[in-house]
């Protein structure tokens, strides 16, 4: 069944991501990523470029600890302008761009391991900075997961 209400959410997305690692000893390391995407919808101003940046460094840690942290930052660059709410009640039209900071830590042990199967504890904070003001946010949430490695 084709749905007509979707069919303006079409668009085509690239992505293009490199990863550079440098071993700083036995246990730690570094890790500089960069990455593009672009998304061309059938309108402009729902058509973005955006660069996505991150450093991180992994270490384990004793006991069989592996800690592994990763800033962000994230640039968004809509193609054309779109008529927003100007938080005054009244409306402007404004070329949308975001600036999403963002930090990911990870804590795992390799020797609670049952399978292959780890647990994981993560946590996860992102900023938005929109010049559109309802697009700002901030939040933080704790994840509990298993790996598997293979």
């Amino acid at each position: 069944m084709n749905c007509s209400i979707y069919q303006d959410y079409n668009s085509n997305n690239y992505f293009s991501y490199g990863k550079l690692v440098y071993n700083l000893d036995d246990f730690s390391y570094l890790t500089l990523s960069a990455g593009f995407s672009y998304q061309d919808g059938p309108y402009k101003w729902d058509s973005y470029f955006r660069q996505l940046y991150s450093l991180s460094y992994g270490r384990e840690l004793p006991w069989g600890f592996v800690l592994y942290v990763e800033p962000n930052i994230s640039l968004t660059h809509y193609q054309d302008s779109l008529y927003f709410f100007n938080g005054l009640g009244g409306m402007e039209k404004w070329k949308r761009q975001d600036t999403t900071y963002g930090v990911f830590v990870s804590l795992s042990s390799k020797f609670l391991r049952i399978y292959n199967i780890t647990p994981t504890i993560n946590y996860v904070y992102n900023k938005r900075q929109s010049n559109v003001f309802n697009y700002d946010y901030e939040r933080s949430r704790w994840e509990i997961g298993i790996s598997r490695n293979f």
